[in-house]
């Protein structure tokens, strides 16, 4: 037992959840049909497959924008917080 924890420790890491509260189970559906159909054109080179993996990719990047947008609305934050938000940075006012 020494000798496997000397050469392969067991090492534990902390994992974060991702809070998105924004993203539904019909984005998460959207995501991975998005993601078969890649690996389906990726497989098979179809310019028709890649097409609608085009297509799926841009919907479910407008309906995750329109989402965030609705939550941010309906969670009455402050106009300037929320653009503060979209531009990454983030201050707190004391």
């Amino acid at each position: 037992m020494e000798i496997s924890n000397k050469h392969a420790p067991i090492k534990s890491h902390r994992v974060r959840d991702r809070v998105n509260p924004w993203v539904n189970r019909d984005i998460i559906n959207m995501m991975y049909e998005r993601d078969y159909i890649h690996r389906q054109a990726i497989q098979l080179k179809d310019n028709e497959l890649w097409a609608n993996y085009k297509r799926l990719r841009n919907k479910v990047s407008h309906e995750i924008k329109r989402q965030e947008t609705l939550y941010y609305q309906n969670e009455d934050f402050s106009v300037s917080l929320v653009i503060e938000m979209e531009c990454g940075k983030l201050y707190v006012e004391c």
